[in-house]
């Protein structure tokens, strides 16, 4: 069923896992205004948030979005749906945004080992597509409940990107940021090399 929810004895189904080698580097897009480049809310709710309701907030676990690029980062975290239903050839995106982004860079100093939903690997699972394809996310917000406790105990998720499916994205556990070191935090516009190419790859027009 596309809206299954994970059954009650998924603890007992073994993960399909892909693992994140020592010493790879991770980027993220985040507000300039954040302290902290690997800050998190525990009640914000994205794709695989807790959802669970408690009086203690610090019983829900935190999750943390990386990418192996910065495109595939753009392109979660700034172009998302902007053009759904345009008729223009371009994509409108104000500069003053990008210039309160930051890039942020994390070595891995652990092997990192993520619960993949790449390929077959749901399908192997049980894993509804609208974990990974539905704009509606409370249905992976519960998926991730279930890899989340699963006896295994994964570090995060190794999802594709609903908008670029050939781009692939990582959702970590904050029991998992212990295992990794920030390398560097500029500002987005300071990463030329990186963000030319990928402002011609899509139809962005900066106003």
């Amino acid at each position: 069923m596309p809206g299954a929810k994970p059954p009650k004895n998924f603890s007992a189904s073994p993960l399909v896992l892909d693992t994140v080698s020592k010493g790879t580097i991770l980027s993220r897009i985040t507000a300039n205004s954040f302290p902290d480049p690997l800050g998190y809310a525990r009640r914000t709710l994205n794709r695989f948030s807790d959802p669970r309701r408690r009086r203690n907030e610090k019983s829900l676990f935190g999750v943390v979005y990386f990418a192996a690029s910065l495109e595939a980062c753009f392109v979660e975290t700034l172009l998302r749906d902007r053009g759904d239903g345009r008729s223009q050839t371009s994509i409108p995106i104000d500069l003053a945004e990008l210039r309160s982004r930051d890039r942020a860079r994390v070595q891995a100093l652990q092997p990192l080992r993520l619960v993949s939903l790449i390929g077959a690997a749901p399908l192997r699972m049980g894993v509804p597509s609208d974990v990974t394809g539905a704009t509606n996310q409370v249905l992976a917000r519960w998926w991730s409940v279930a890899f989340h406790d699963h006896p295994v105990q994964p570090d995060g998720i190794l999802y594709p990107s609903r908008r670029q499916p050939t781009l692939t994205n990582i959702a970590l556990y904050d029991r998992a940021l212990p295992k990794l070191d920030i390398i560097d935090r500029v500002p987005l516009l300071d990463c030329r090399a990186e963000m030319t190419p990928i402002l011609k790859t899509y139809p962005i027009d900066l106003i």
